[in-house]
This record gives C-alpha cells, structure tokens and sequence, in this order.
C-alpha cells in the first residue's frame, strides 16, 4: 500500500470515551439546569432504555454515566425502529407512555432549533444529541485517550513514504485537535490529512476514490461503521479490539493493542515482498543460466538434477531467513 487511511475512534484512540460534560435542554449545566432530580432521572432512563440498542462506543459511554449516577433497574422497556449508520438510533420507549427518542450526531438527531448548544457543537470535545419526541433532550460531551504509540506510528509510517489520512466520523474540530495532539506537522513526508464528518459511505467514497487514482490503499478500523471502506480497501485491516462485522471484512486482523504492530507488519511485508523477489531471481537463474551449457552438451542428467535440487534449497533457505 502507498496509501493508509485511518479511522479515529478505537484506532488512534483507545475507543474507551468517558462523559465530561451533559447540557440539558435549556442550555444549562446538569446540575444547574434547574429541573428537578425527578424530570432528569425520567428522562435518562427513557435514554438508557434506548442506549441498549447500540454497541457503538459512545452509547456505552453514555450508559456506563448514567449507571455510576442513576438506579437503571428503573428503566424501561424500548424497542429499536431506526438506526442510520453513522448517524444515531432511534427508538420507541414504553413508561407512563410512548416515548420516542433519539441518540447520536447533532444534524441527525435535532429537527428543532438548538441555538442554546451552540457553543457546545462548536467545540472540541465529542458530542452526543439526545432528543425526546423530537424536542431537545441532552447534550453530552465526551473525551477519548489517543493511544500512546499512534503519533509515532504515524511518523514512522510517513518515513516510509506512505500517504496518511485520518476519516472519522466526529466533528472537524474534533479531528483537527487530535491532529495537533499527533504533533504531525512538519514532518519529512508531510502532513497528514484528516476529514471529520465522515459516514460509512463516505468513508468508502474516498477509498474508492483514490484507487481510482492509481493508489494500492490499506483501510484501518475498528467499527461497524468502518466495515464498508475496509471491504473497499485493497488492504482492509481492522483492530482486534474492535466489531465482528469490521474483523469479517478485514483482510488483517491486529490482535494487539496499539499501532506498534501495523508497524510491524508493514515491515514484514516489505522484508517478503523483497525475498519472494530474490527467490524468483534465484529459481529462474539457475534454469536460464544451465539452458545454454546443456545445449552445447555440457551438462550431464546428473548435475542437471542437482542444479534444480540446489535451486529449490537456496529458495527455502533465503525464505527461513524470516524467521529471524
């Protein structure tokens, strides 16, 4: 691959997001929000009714928040109806009557005005709309660890004259301060593109894309959202921490954790790409290099055997030099 795309969230990220800040409707702080503990606890039990149906990091993150300061054994019963691929779920919620609630990306889930989150949407902390019968419900803002190996993994990976790109589905803002975080600018190769506000068709609107283009692309993520691109990639590699989905359309699957390994196996391949050069070198050398000798005469049965015997070792030879 000359190209490697990224994904953000469990890739470069540990994928382990934790809540730092909930906004409620009227655009105050949680606790200063002024509803009382009965209006907020009913609504973030029909939310984390609704959280059960997604296994996308964030809604866990969301519910592991409201586990650590709600009774869940409240909550109540919901069924999915709707859930749009790097967009949000929405589901149907059953308590004193049928709630209909919505979970994920701010344009997918708030048909109504929201100008009292503005400045929370701008910034650069990932966020989670929650609607209620389509009337804002909760904001959550939410933060991710980088891995400690991925701002040299990518350096590395540029050293070697491979293009980087980051494709995420967060907000830009949150993709241009993991980028500053990375410290990827002024690099020898470089700098790293990165676009936020990707889906899953996007995603893989840009891989094919760039195969268009002539490039030999590897895709690397974790989720389900990722698993159209990896399919699409001529290397689709995904994390083993991350969906079956995404494992089963991988073509490399990273067991683990970190990037250090994809290092690693961009080194290897590079090492059996350059031996399975010099044994096809070597296996044609031998037979091409005895033609002419055995046409003029000089070359017995028996020492025409041992040239193919010999050329068939040092092939195999030259091979187990990998394993060092």
């Amino acid at each position: 691959a000359n190209v490697i795309i990224f994904d953000k969230t469990g890739t470069l990220t540990f994928g382990e997001p934790n809540v730092t800040a909930v906004t409620t409707a009227n655009g105050r702080m949680l606790a200063d929000s002024g509803y009382t503990a009965g209006q907020i606890e009913h609504d973030v039990m029909l939310l984390f009714s609704a959280l059960t149906h997604s296994s996308h990091p964030q809604a866990r993150a969301l519910a592991r928040w409201i586990k650590l300061h709600y009774d869940t054994k409240k909550a109540p019963l919901s069924k999915l109806t709707e859930e749009v691929a790097g967009q949000g779920v929405r589901c149907e919620v059953m308590a004193d009557k049928k709630y209909n609630v919505l979970f994920g990306r701010a344009n997918f889930v708030l048909t109504k005005d929201h100008s009292q989150w503005q400045q929370q949407l701008a910034g650069e902390s990932s966020t989670v709309a929650v609607s209620i019968d389509d009337a804002p419900a909760f904001l959550f803002e939410l933060s991710d660890k980088l891995r400690p190996d991925a701002s040299q993994a990518l350096k590395k990976i540029q050293s070697l004259h491979i293009d980087s790109y980051i494709a995420s589905g967060d907000k830009e803002a949150v993709v241009s301060s993991l980028v500053a975080h990375l410290e990827l600018t002024g690099i020898s190769h470089g700098n790293i593109i990165a676009q936020g506000g990707m889906t899953p068709v996007t995603k893989k609107s840009l891989v094919e894309s760039l195969r268009t283009k002539g490039k030999i692309v590897a895709f690397v993520g974790d989720g389900i959202n990722d698993a159209p691109a990896i399919a699409a990639a001529d290397v689709g590699i995904a994390m083993g921490s991350g969906s079956d989905v995404a494992a089963s359309s991988a073509g490399l699957v990273i067991q683990r954790a970190g990037l250090s390994t994809l290092i690693e196996a961009i080194e290897l391949s590079v090492r059996v790409t350059q031996v399975i050069r010099e044994n096809f070198f070597w296996a044609f050398f031998y037979n091409i290099a005895a033609i002419p000798v055995a046409v003029a005469g000089h070359v017995t049965p028996m020492w025409a055997a041992a040239a193919m015997a010999f050329s068939s070792v040092s092939v195999v030879l030259n091979a187990l030099r990998l394993t060092r």
